[in-house]
């Protein structure tokens, strides 16, 4: 908090006791102090009031009446004030008048009078500065309130505010008009405006999640939920942000991922089939017209020697050609299913990289529709890819995971790990860990990937199974 400089707090002091010289009830009160005074003065000089049984100390206490109403009236700067001028009206008196037996009386009540009116203004000044700073702090309040419920009013997103139980107690005019609340239908739950399952999301603060949105008709709302205290007790305030157009967008995407995806394995199926049809067939070709001419006689020995070096590239060629076309397409992943797809691949990948891989299948295997065994085999052999290209690891482990209604796909290496907010392993070329989770999402499945450096990578794809 800023503190205030000490001169500047001393004047505010000083200020404070500056007497109400502007009311006219402050110079009655004083006027009322010079009758007193006069009214003292003239007892002690003529000694009227002893013959009536009046005794001395009374003169003087009726200094009490206008000093005590001074302190009420304008608590301590009249106090001290009033006293001020009482003393400085008494002073001929105690000095001229008094003898010595009455000065010290009358000295002793004026500072009786004194002491009981600055402890009575002290108690008032406190009193109304309390009082005021009540004032102020309603104030201030009532202000923040109505600066509140002027955001809340004009505020475009619908903002609703529940108790514990769901029940609405305030709502914005965006509010009341998208969910059509009115007032004089009784209580209204949120229930009633949104459904079970998304009221039961955001009582439970389901709704945090960024992924999470709520219905209402045909918008969709991001809610965020706030807790407040008011007049009703402990309530959350729901503001809802319209994210139809986001989620729209989202889903036109996904929609646009997943049919290029369908066409990049369309070709793949295509290129494949190409391959074993023309390529593969012409090579193939070729090596049984080199048998025919080797069968031939009066060869000399170089020729043969070289029209055999020729077959045997030709067999190479046709076994790499058949390599590509089963990498772009796998026979086996049609014919037999994903776990002795993913089998091959691991044995390929075995003896291409050196690497100690385990292969582990758990559960009742089965057939999955064609597009969620294609689209883990991709991920896993993506997976296996970003092993052999980044991770440097010596055992790699695999597993299939067939449950009642999803399969899980899990791999995990002891390479160098990668920083995953990086993404050092998600290079240009092939899907990339963000080509995983599309694929995985476009599934309807959700991907984790868990890894740091130097302690290696895990990954596990889980993606709801129909039985196909």
């Amino acid at each position: 908090m800023r503190q205030s400089p000490p001169g500047r707090s001393a004047h505010n002091r000083l200020k404070n006791l500056v007497p109400p010289l502007r009311d006219w009830r402050f110079w009655l009160i004083q006027a009322l102090i010079i009758v007193c005074v006069a009214v003292h003065t003239t007892s002690d000089k003529y000694d009227f009031l002893h013959p009536l049984g009046i005794p001395d100390f009374v003169p003087v206490s009726l200094f009490l009446i206008p000093v005590i109403l001074a302190s009420l009236l304008f608590g301590l700067p009249g106090a001290i004030s009033t006293m001020t001028w009482v003393i400085v009206l008494m002073l001929p008196d105690l000095i001229a008048i008094d003898p010595p037996l009455n000065l010290w009386a009358d000295g002793t009540q004026l500072a009786l009078i004194f002491t009981t009116s600055v402890f009575v203004g002290y108690w008032v000044q406190k009193e109304r500065q309390a009082r005021s700073q009540a004032e102020q702090a309603r104030e201030a309040h009532r202000a923040a309130e109505a600066r509140y419920r002027s955001l809340f009013e004009s505020n475009h997103a619908p903002i609703l505010v529940v108790d514990n139980q769901g029940n609405i107690h305030d709502a914005n005019p965006a509010a009341r008009q998208i969910f059509t609340i009115d007032d004089q239908a009784g209580i209204v739950t949120l229930t009633d405006c949104m459904g079970i399952e998304d009221a039961r999301n955001i009582l439970q603060r389901a709704a945090s999640d960024v992924a999470r949105v709520v219905s209402a008709g045909e918008r969709v709302f991001r809610p965020t939920c706030t807790d407040i205290e008011s007049t009703d007790g402990h309530v959350q305030q729901i503001v809802l942000e319209d994210v139809t157009e986001e989620v729209s967008r989202s889903k036109q995407m996904q929609t646009y991922a997943a049919f290029v995806l369908r066409g990049q394995e369309d070709e793949r199926r295509r290129i494949a089939q190409e391959l074993h049809d023309e390529p593969v067939q012409a090579v193939i070709h070729l090596c049984r017209q080199l048998d025919l001419i080797l069968t031939a006689d009066g060869l000399p020995d170089e020729v043969v020697a070289r029209l055999y070096q020729t077959r045997t590239y030709a067999e190479d060629i046709v076994a790499d050609l058949r390599e590509l076309a089963r990498g772009l397409r796998p026979p086996a992943l049609d014919d037999l299913g994903l776990a002795t797809a993913v089998r091959r691949m691991v044995v390929d990948f075995e003896n291409r990289s050196g690497c100690v891989t385990r292969f582990r299948v758990a559960g009742h295997e089965r057939r999955l529709r064609p597009e969620i065994e294609l689209g883990l085999f991709r991920v896993l052999q993506e997976g296996l890819h970003n092993v052999e290209r980044h991770a440097a690891a010596r055992h790699v482990f695999l597993s299939i995971l067939y449950s009642g209604g999803q399969v899980s796909a899990g791999l995990y290496d002891d390479g160098i790990g990668m920083a995953l907010g990086i993404s050092s392993r998600d290079t240009g070329g092939g899907l990339g860990l963000l080509g995983m989770r599309e694929r995985t999402t476009a599934l309807g499945g959700t991907v984790i990937i868990r890894s740091q450096p130097g302690q290696g990578t895990f990954m596990r794809v889980t993606v709801p199974t129909p039985i196909y």
